[in-house]
């Protein structure tokens, strides 16, 4: 009796223990999600837009046409609440006119309208853009190379296909997202539509083009090669200087 006790308490403690250490391996390994902005950031992407269509379709009948058809986007963000970012959108347009909107974002859940402009920051190749989407994962993480400089950026890349008969759809999406912030850099997509004998191709594109904060973070390799520069600089001076000291002594 007492040796089953003592191998029941044995046991007890032994998956305790195993369930413990399964427990904090997970939460060490776990993706923590971090918010890369702060409220007034702003970031300025121009747009464009190509299209070839045989369907009697126009600009104005693509989804989300306001951000299709405009000329620019701000984005400036407006509050920032643990995990939660609310921005604000303003698309301007060649007549001249603008359009406001309000969005927000959980970098968690991903849910709001900010889904995919904004992403947890220092995520890496491998992880998923948010919690709720596993199968969302960031193909790799390069550097690009942008009018401020180049930046650890992180890319998704898929693309959908459908056919049926002679019908067909074909998209293929590129995002970019800057690693450090988290914020989209660059989005673009082509779409090949072929439906009930009738084609279309559209092409769109956003890229970022000014920034309150990128502009702010020098690019490494130009610091060291200023600082190299400057070292460089100072040793010769030095050389310089210790040989003038020795014709004159």
């Amino acid at each position: 009796m007492v040796f089953s006790l003592n191998l029941n308490k044995t046991f007890f403690i032994s998956f305790s223990l195993v369930l413990l250490l399964t427990l904090l391996f997970q939460l060490g390994f776990a993706q923590v999600r971090t918010v890369g902005v702060s409220e007034g950031d702003w970031f300025k992407y121009s747009l464009s837009l190509n299209y070839d269509s045989e369907l009697n379709m126009m600009s104005e009948d693509f989804p989300l046409e306001d951000f299709l058809v405009g000329e620019q986007i701000t984005l400036t963000i407006q509050n920032v609440s643990e995990t939660n970012v609310t921005g604000h959108f303003t698309v301007y347009f060649e007549n001249g006119t603008e359009h406001s909107q309000i969005g927000s974002v959980d970098l968690i859940s991903g849910e709001g309208d900010l889904r995919s402009w904004l992403i947890s920051a220092d995520l890496n190749a491998g992880d998923s853009l948010y919690v709720s989407e596993p199968d969302e994962l960031i193909n790799e993480t390069i550097l690009k190379t942008y009018l401020w400089g180049s930046r650890e950026t992180n890319h998704l890349e898929y693309s959908f296909n459908f056919s049926s008969g002679e019908d067909y759809s074909n998209l293929s999406v590129d995002m970019f997202w800057d690693k450090e912030i988290g914020v989209v850099t660059e989005l673009s997509f082509e779409a090949d539509v072929l439906l009930n004998g009738t084609s279309m191709d559209a092409s769109a594109e956003w890229i970022i083009a000014e920034s309150s904060i990128l502009e702010d973070v020098p690019e490494f390799t130009q610091l060291a090669f200023i600082l190299t520069i400057v070292t460089l600089t100072l040793l010769i001076f030095l050389i310089k200087y210790n040989g003038h000291r020795k014709l004159t002594s």
